[in-house]
């Protein structure tokens, strides 16, 4: 998946991203609780990372109360059905809207405006997995996040300033 449009359709990605969670809980025996549905809701409201501890300032506005512990609790689910993705930079999540399985993602994390963004590039999975075993290390874990500029900011930092 790609940067959003500034305004495109947010309930459309919304929608499709609680229809996985729920095939996805189904399909795994996994109950999806009213926490679960809370947390999920929240990193679904926007397209950034959001940390532990403003997901629990948020939930009062989603009618709940949620404690750290509670929430890291849910993000592990989220995370074990492939819902919702660790940015290690940010110590924060996000939600997965990748609309098929999303193995190992790379995150692009805007520096101006921290909008987030997943993509699932095969070849730049490849190219590591390759460097990694031509160097005998074995890969457990691939977490790719890159910074830079989402197309929005990158199109308004290369027009030139008005006084």
């Amino acid at each position: 998946m790609s940067f959003p449009q500034k305004h495109h359709r947010h309930e459309d990605c919304t929608s499709s991203a609680k229809a996985r969670l729920d095939e996805r809980a189904k399909k795994s025996g996994r109950r999806v609780t009213d926490n679960l549905k809370c947390v999920f809701s929240i990193l679904l409201s926007d397209h950034r990372a959001i940390g532990v501890y403003d997901i629990a300032a948020v939930s009062a506005e989603y009618g709940k109360s949620l404690q750290p512990v509670q929430i890291y609790r849910a993000l592990d689910t989220l995370m074990a059905l492939g819902c919702a993705h660790r940015v290690e930079s940010a110590n924060a999540y996000l939600a997965c809207r990748a609309q098929g399985e999303c193995t190992a993602p790379q995150i692009m994390i805007c520096t101006d405006c921290k909008r987030v963004a997943e993509m699932e590039n095969e070849t730049v999975r490849a190219a590591l997995d390759d460097a990694t075993h031509a160097n005998g290390f074995v890969l457990q874990n691939q977490h790719v996040e890159l910074l830079g500029l989402c197309p929005d900011c990158s199109s308004n930092a290369s027009q030139p300033m008005h006084h």
